[in-house]
């Protein structure tokens, strides 16, 4: 097999990752690909000096330019000019080992349309996770294939780059990133993706070497994460019924994710750069807690989580008060924010 692969990067505030990145697609074993390099957002002379050198080099490194910032933006016109039988995705900040396109190519054939793998995560702190899947094909057993995938650690289920997708699926569906849907854009196309293919298999591992860095601001706003979150909690409904869930066990399972979604929407208002006044903040902590689902989820989740985060909210959601909670972000993002600081001067 010598089918052409593409390979889709945005590439926004990249100087310092650009050239690695593209020094491992540049040792991939398999040499039948096409890079595109699609930069975008502000301040973007540094990191298009860098592709255009090596585009100057190797003629299957493209560069095209966007003034749109986004992610989904830079994907979908990577789409669009994509002209390989498969299209895969990278984020630019990653690494990959050489063997990371062959390891996809092989579990090729003729009838399959995503191949999903696992991947290699690594922390700035030397810690390594390894997320991998098991052998699974909707060919063979489609209620047992979205039953493994849905339980799946979420990363496999959602992310766009440790997955090999055949091109004419975008072609032919015209399914594309949302670019209204903010921070789990990826997972909306996917849900998407699943529904629309016949087939889809599930591969170990890759090598795909997912890079975790530390952010001393704990992280962005997002703004319209609930809208994002119904986008997604119809596409969800609709991936448990393809793996034979009950009604109740659909329901069941909504009310946990809702009281997880929740507290992400909560977290998401005290992130340092939130422009929201804190009176506003309040009132949207004091909308999330009062909703009817939110309220039915808090009888079946498991108040013993062991995760510190959800612990915390958990006993801020007993104390029944917007107010209080509010106040307890305030200062514990601030005392992150603090440390996190303290933790990156040491090694500057």
């Amino acid at each position: 097999m010598n089918d052409l692969i593409s390979i889709v990067v945005p590439v926004y505030k990249a100087e310092t990752f650009i050239a690695n990145l593209i020094d491992d697609v540049l040792a991939q074993t398999y040499k039948n690909w096409e890079l595109i390099l699609v930069s975008n957002g502000p301040n973007r002379e540094k990191q298009e000096d860098i592709c255009r050198q090596y585009a100057f080099t190797d003629k299957r490194i493209k560069l095209y330019v966007n003034d749109r910032a986004g992610t989904s933006i830079a994907r979908n016109r990577g789409i669009e000019n994509a002209i390989g039988k498969w299209l895969t995705f990278l984020d630019v900040d990653d690494r990959i080992a050489p063997t990371h396109l062959i390891k996809y190519l092989d579990a090729v054939e003729d009838d399959v349309d995503i191949v999903i793998g696992g991947f290699t995560e690594y922390s700035i702190s030397g810690k390594k996770t390894v997320y991998k899947m098991e052998r699974h094909d909707t060919a063979t057993d489609e209620y047992v294939f979205y039953d493994y995938l849905l339980s799946c650690h979420v990363s496999l289920q959602g992310v766009a780059w440790n997955k090999f997708y055949r091109a004419d699926v975008f072609s032919n569906s015209g399914i594309r990133f949302h670019e209204d849907v903010v921070h789990i854009e990826d997972v909306v196309l996917n849900y998407e993706m699943y529904l629309y293919c016949r087939r889809i298999k599930t591969i170990p591992m890759t090598g795909y070497k997912y890079i975790r860095y530390s952010d001393s601001t704990t992280g962005r706003y997002t703004p319209s994460f609930e809208k994002s979150f119904g986008v997604l909690g119809t596409l969800y409904i609709e991936i448990c019924k393809l793996a034979g869930y009950s009604e109740n066990k659909i329901k069941q399972i909504l009310l946990r994710r809702k009281y997880i979604e929740t507290y992400i929407c909560v977290i998401n208002l005290f992130r340092l750069d939130c422009p929201l006044p804190f009176g506003r903040k309040v009132k949207e902590v004091e909308s999330l807690l009062n909703n009817n689902e939110f309220n039915s989820s808090k009888s079946i989740v498991d108040t013993q989580e062991n995760k510190l985060n959800l612990k915390i909210f958990n006993f801020f959601v007993k104390m029944q008060s917007p107010l209080l909670m509010s106040v307890g972000y305030t200062i514990l993002f601030r005392i992150k924010a603090f440390l996190d600081l303290r933790k990156f001067r040491l090694f500057t």
